[in-house]
């Protein structure tokens, strides 16, 4: 699986990956520290957004057309 990095410090970002994820090929998770979540249910990506804004958020998918979309977007402005 790769991986990229996002700061997600906004509800915008937050937003903006959630939309991007939802229309992914593959799963999509999200890993912060200890704590790693499928990006499957709005409730608990936006828990786990919410939880740390300070700190960068690992976004891991094996679908790489996503993973380019990530990276590309201005929103985000991936790491």
């Amino acid at each position: 699986m790769a991986k990229v990095s996002v700061k997600i410090d906004d509800l915008a970002k937050a937003v903006r990956l959630y939309e991007l994820a939802s229309a992914a090929k593959d799963e999509v998770a999200v890993e912060q520290g200890q704590w790693r979540s499928p990006v499957v249910s709005p409730l608990g990506f936006f828990g786990l957004c919410s939880f740390n804004m300070s700190e960068p958020m690992t976004v891991i998918s094996e679908d790489e057309d996503f993973l380019t979309k990530v990276k590309s977007d201005v929103t985000l402005k991936a790491e």
